[in-house]
């Protein structure tokens, strides 16, 4: 396995608790009916990233959770440290991404150019790489890519 220092911080492994949480957002957000009702679902996402807050990638729900409610992007939270800040802003552009918002996507990666390139040049994280398969695509002209 390598020195363990060279062995990334948090890698893109989402639990059981992480997928159950997407698959939640994903039906109370698309169903007719509220599986769990909007802001209990909020309530429960705030609750799991008070769980552990040293834990950035219980913040990709937040930031999943908003884009897929069409609420703003927020970058100025309790507690933000960088590796947070990127995974709610995967989370957040991986709802834009599963609604088919392409626009959004790009104003976002274009408007939080800082973000970006820390999304992309963090390697510790991850997060970067989870993203690339969706966002990669969205630039078929390789001089617009970051």
């Amino acid at each position: 396995m390598g020195n363990p220092e060279q062995q990334p911080k948090y890698s893109v492994s989402f639990g059981h608790l992480d997928y159950w949480l997407i698959k939640t957002i994903l039906a109370s957000t698309t169903a007719k009916t509220d599986v769990i009702p909007c802001d209990q679902l909020e309530s429960m996402i705030e609750e799991v990233i008070a769980l552990d807050p040293s834990r950035p990638l219980s913040y990709f729900h937040r930031g999943y959770f908003h884009s897929r409610t069409n609420k703003p992007i927020i970058m100025d939270f309790e507690g933000k440290s960088e590796a947070g800040m990127l995974w709610y802003f995967t989370g957040a552009l991986s709802g834009y991404i599963k609604q088919k918002k392409t626009a959004l996507v790009l104003s976002n990666l274009q408007s939080l150019k800082d973000l970006t390139i820390k999304l992309r040049d963090n390697k510790q994280v991850g997060c970067g790489a989870f993203l690339l398969p969706d966002i990669y695509p969205l630039f078929p002209d390789p001089r617009l890519r970051f």
